[in-house]
């Protein structure tokens, strides 16, 4: 009796030692030139196990003045429903001649049902209420990222 409670002691150590369930991270990355306009494209992917927690996504765009200022009024006007969603914030800026658009998605809490309302698109993403990251993974990737 005493040998079967110290195996599954050491056993519940073991995991918790290991890191069972803790969260890690993936970066996906993509630069590219369009239009006159040079982007440098960040996503960092944090997961438990199999399962997406949540995304910040950063995205710099570097261009002329007047390019960006439509730019960053374009992006605004995307992501203005979006961030009525809770635990979906957006923010738009120009920094040093750089526009920066910080994107961060709490895929754990977020209301699927209100995100798949805006565009019927984002429900590709879920199953059964959760993101996996293979999924996600290979969404970035088929816009030419390179995850690691």
């Amino acid at each position: 009796m005493k040998r079967g409670l110290v195996a599954i002691c050491l056993s519940l150590c073991l995991l918790l030692l290991t890191g069972c369930g803790k969260e890690q991270s993936l970066t996906c990355t993509r630069t590219m030139t369009q239009g006159g306009m040079k982007y440098d494209l960040s996503y960092k992917i944090n997961y438990k196990g199999k399962y997406v927690t949540d995304v910040e996504t950063v995205e710099k765009m570097t261009g002329d003045k007047d390019t960006l200022e439509v730019m960053k009024t374009t992006l605004e006007n995307t992501y203005a429903t979006y961030n009525e969603i809770e635990h979906f914030n957006n923010k738009v800026e120009i920094v040093d001649e750089e526009l920066v658009s910080t994107t961060t998605i709490d895929y754990e809490n977020i209301d699927v049902d209100k995100l798949t309302e805006l565009d019927s698109k984002n429900a590709s993403l879920f199953t059964k209420g959760k993101v996996e990251l293979e999924t996600l993974k290979k969404n970035y990737e088929a816009t030419g990222a390179i995850c690691e």
